[in-house]
């Protein structure tokens, strides 16, 4: 899971400015990671974010201003597929009916939770700038403003293994898109999300451990 950094970017301002929509982008992440997966009664993931700080940000606008790959911050694990060892390589007619639902799940999940952080991002802004979220406004195009570039790539693979036939893959992206929107934008989530982002920025680390973002959340929730 990574925010991918884009020449946009450079409208927003000050790095305070973007720090802040970073750290949201990871809360989204990271409160879907372990509230979503909890709620479905998935195994934990376990997941460390690394964040790029000032200086590293600035060798990205001189020298990776264009290439998609280049990142700001990074959630390392959180993906049930791989957790689970499951192989998106095998065939469908392979894998054992009994197996099948725990693909299924883990690939729904993982996409929800791919999406949190876009969603998240621009949650934030919305709220920012006094408007209203709404589906109207819910579209991979408009997440793409939000360094999903990345996440994107991932879940296309993600769609491609449940269905071979692009009209079923959009129709359950739609779905899955929809379903981590509602989820993101609940009151009791927003809630963690908005603590989990204040942490990241409060602890000034580049590297945020999984442990310490359940405490948040867990004492959010309380």
């Amino acid at each position: 899971m990574k925010r991918n950094y884009y020449i946009n970017d450079l409208d927003l301002g000050t790095f305070q400015k973007l720090a802040v929509q970073i750290a949201y982008h990871e809360a989204g992440h990271a409160t879907a990671i372990y509230l979503y997966n909890k709620q479905q009664q998935l195994p934990s993931i376990f997941f460390q974010i690394h964040l790029k700080n000032y200086e590293d940000i600035k060798q990205l606008t001189a020298h990776d201003i264009n290439y998609q790959g280049a990142y700001v911050a990074e959630i390392e694990g959180g993906c049930l597929i791989e957790n689970l060892a499951l192989n998106l390589s095998v065939s469908k007619n392979e894998i054992k009916p009994r197996e099948k639902e725990e693909y299924y799940r883990a690939l729904n999940a993982d996409v929800i939770n791919l999406l949190a952080g876009s969603i998240a991002e621009q949650n934030y802004l919305i709220l920012r700038d006094n408007e209203i979220i709404n589906e109207a406004l819910l579209n991979i195009r408009n997440l793409g403003r939000y360094g999903n570039y990345s996440d994107m790539q991932k879940i296309n693979n993600y769609l491609r293994f449940l269905s071979d036939c692009p009209v079923e893959q959009q129709q359950k992206l739609t779905l899955l898109l929809k379903e981590s929107f509602f989820f993101i934008t609940h009151p009791q989530t927003w809630k963690a999300v908005t603590a989990v982002a204040h942490y990241i920025l409060d602890s000034q680390k580049q590297e945020v451990y999984c442990e310490d973002i359940f405490k948040v959340i867990d004492h959010c929730m309380a």
